[in-house]
């Protein structure tokens, strides 16, 4: 019962800076009994680079309890050892920190690794609800994380979850908040650029290479604000831009370029891009635009607020 509240109604996270390798020992304590009673040893390799996170230390907790206790009732009873490792990782370009755990087990089958996250789904037989690896990574998608599982049979079940290293937003005068952005640009030096730039200012931002890769990642996450080069290999821009359109409404699109003409800028406003700016290497101009964007995100918020206010009292006449 417990587990079908949680995956109902998440808790809100308590972001705090913390140290993961004294967290997994923790966990690893309280664990010692079932570790103790099937003959199972802990190997450990933590990064002395890649240790202090930025997130809530329980409920990141609560994931790693639950992955190494399923690691251990996966593992036979021959004193093999679960295999516990981190280390420096980026993701989409963002710094972070990879945590991998081996279990010591036969694996799960091929076909069924695709439905490990699957609410109700278990690949044991068991009395539990089905929803422990499904809360796992509603947890870690709301850190901005990622969370995989994979292996075979005969090498056992790897789960991979890594984290970005810092969750703190920066912005915070005023009614400033921090944003989901997206930067889609084939020029690998100019995305990063962006990303790092974006990433400092306290947002939360991450790079494709291309209109493809924007759109698969549409259908796990919507972000707020997209920065679209306009010139792209396979999709082009404006292109990607009509189906940013179709699954994401809501999100504001930029348009970048470095040879921009008025035809090219008229066509994407008409398609619905929010702006249009000329590439640089002087940023400011970008920032400026960016600040725009979010400037008409926070509006519409308040607006949405305030009717939202209005319909509670029975006071909206639409």
């Amino acid at each position: 019962m417990n587990q079908i509240v949680e995956y109902a109604k998440p808790r809100i996270l308590e972001l705090a800076r913390f140290v993961l390798s004294e967290l997994v020992t923790e966990v690893l304590n309280r664990l010692r009994g079932p570790l103790q009673a099937k003959h199972l040893m802990a190997q450990t390799s933590f990064s002395t680079i890649a240790d202090h996170l930025h997130g809530d230390r329980d409920q990141i907790g609560q994931v790693l309890l639950n992955v190494i206790d399923n690691a251990i009732s996966a593992s036979s009873m021959d004193g093999s050892a679960i295999d516990i490792r981190t280390h420096e990782s980026f993701h989409h370009e963002q710094p972070g920190i990879m945590i991998r755990i081996r279990d010591a087990g036969t694996g799960i089958p091929f076909e069924l690794l695709s439905r490990g996250h699957e609410p109700f789904f278990s690949s044991r037989k068991s009395h539990g609800a089905g929803l422990g690896m499904t809360i796992c990574k509603n947890i870690i998608e709301r850190h901005h994380g990622a969370i995989q599982l994979t292996g075979t049979v005969e090498l056992g079940t790897i789960v991979s979850i890594w984290l970005p290293a810092n969750q703190e937003p920066q912005l915070t005068t005023g009614d400033q908040r921090r944003a989901d952005i997206v930067v889609t640009d084939d020029e690998q030096v100019t995305r990063k650029a962006i990303v790092k730039r974006l990433t400092r200012q306290g947002h939360h931002a991450v790079g494709y290479e291309s209109g493809e890769a924007l759109l698969v990642g549409l259908q796990h996450s919507i972000p707020d604000l997209v920065l679209l080069d306009l010139k792209l290999p396979g999709l082009s821009g404006l292109e990607t831009l009509k189906y940013v359109r179709q699954l994401a409404p809501a999100t504001l699109v930029v348009m970048l370029t470095v040879y921009g003409t008025m035809q090219d800028a008229v066509e994407a406003m008409k398609l619905g891009a929010y702006d249009f700016t000329i590439k640089s290497v002087d940023m400011e101009r970008l920032d400026a635009v960016v600040a725009r964007a979010l400037d008409v995100l926070r509006l519409r918020q308040r607006l949405a607020d305030k009717t939202c206010d209005l319909s509670v009292w029975g006071l909206d006449k639409t």
